[in-house]
């Protein structure tokens, strides 16, 4: 039975469960396992990205759109250019410049959905205004940390959250987000 912060769940053979289905297993899964992440798969085919840690994950260097980008020793250095990862990954951004509660934030990341693999950014809070507060979440595991002091930037929160393709909904997870404003 996992027990870890973070465990990673594989439901193999989707397509042959069909939808119903599947959505009954996610349900009975997250009703007894609180801290699963699920990744839905045909032939056992998982991103290698989950596989060797999702924490190495840099969506900065990835295809998420349409274009080919030009390759420099920076930014392909651990890029596999066989993969495009906006097949394999939808993101959403999250930006404002009202501080954040960071008690309400840690507990609206740990509610993410478990298509929801990774998330961070930089937090504008209330409880250290005058300090940036790092966001860092890995499966439910959910770390902020405050570090220097916004000094001559203009503090503000820039969040990125990365999950299943085509499983993010916009508009949810920016209520979710808007409730951690003050």
């Amino acid at each position: 039975m996992p027990n870890s912060s973070s465990a990673w769940t594989i439901l193999n053979k989707v397509e042959l469960a069909g939808p119903e289905q599947v959505a009954k297993v996610k349900a009975w899964l997250d009703e007894h396992f609180r801290n699963l992440r699920i990744v839905e798969t045909n032939h056992c085919e998982v991103p290698n990205e989950i596989l060797l840690g999702v924490g190495r994950f840099d969506p900065t260097r990835s295809h998420t759109h349409d274009h080919e980008h030009e390759c420099t020793d920076s930014n392909c250095r651990d890029h596999d250019h066989g993969n495009n990862h906006a097949q394999v990954f939808s993101t959403w951004s999250y930006v404002t410049d009202q501080p954040l509660k960071l008690d309400a934030l840690r507990q609206i990341m740990r509610k993410l959905p478990g298509t929801i693999y990774r998330a961070k950014g930089v937090v504008h809070s209330t409880d250290a205004p005058q300090q940036r507060a790092v966001l860092q979440v890995v499966g439910r595991r959910v770390d902020i940390s405050l570090q220097d002091e916004w000094g001559e930037r203009t503090p503000r929160t820039q969040i990125v959250v990365i999950g299943a393709v085509n499983s993010l909904d916009p508009e949810q997870l920016q209520q979710q987000f808007n409730q951690a404003t003050v």
